[in-house]
């Protein structure tokens, strides 16, 4: 048997708040994204719109897709840490930038770069089952789908604000 330590309480919330960040950045964009494509786009009629939508939406999920397996590798080259600090510092210029997008085509580039430098779910499951003793490995897989969760639950009442 083995010896079970304390739960690393900290560790999970520091990464809680990592991911939510994260799926936050993702999801955040969506109560404003008519009213952005319509200034875009002023004389398109707001029926016409959707497709825009669809792919200034979907522009940051193909960015974390293309750029997940670059942030897996170079977590292993060079530490968790430090690359979960540069895909919130990423969020964080990506995000800016995509706020200042004078252009639909800008707003996309911008959106795919806030992905493609996000790429902190991998990292944060991997330094959670990492940081995890043989009984409590469950428990720390199970926080980031806790983390999940509640972050639905908080975006949902920020879009109604």
């Amino acid at each position: 048997l083995v010896a079970m330590g304390s739960f690393p309480l900290v560790k999970v919330l520091v990464i809680g708040l990592v991911l939510f960040a994260n799926q936050f950045a993702s999801l955040v964009i969506f109560p404003i994204l008519p009213f952005m494509i319509q200034g875009f786009y002023p004389s398109t009629p707001k029926s016409q719109l959707g497709p825009y939508a669809g792919v200034l939406g979907s522009a940051f999920y193909f960015g974390s897709f293309m750029g997940s397996v670059w942030w897996g590798k170079t977590s292993d080259k060079y530490g968790r840490r430090i690359v979960m600090l540069c895909g919130l510092c990423g969020t964080l210029v990506a995000g800016f930038m995509f706020g200042l997008a004078g252009s639909f085509p800008w707003a996309v580039f911008y959106r795919f770069l806030w992905g493609a430098l996000n790429g902190n779910i991998g990292v944060c499951k991997t330094y959670l089952s990492e940081s995890a003793f043989c009984g409590c490995a469950g428990c720390m897989q199970c926080s980031s789908s806790f983390h999940y969760c509640h972050k639905n639950t908080f975006h949902c009442i920020v879009s109604v604000i």
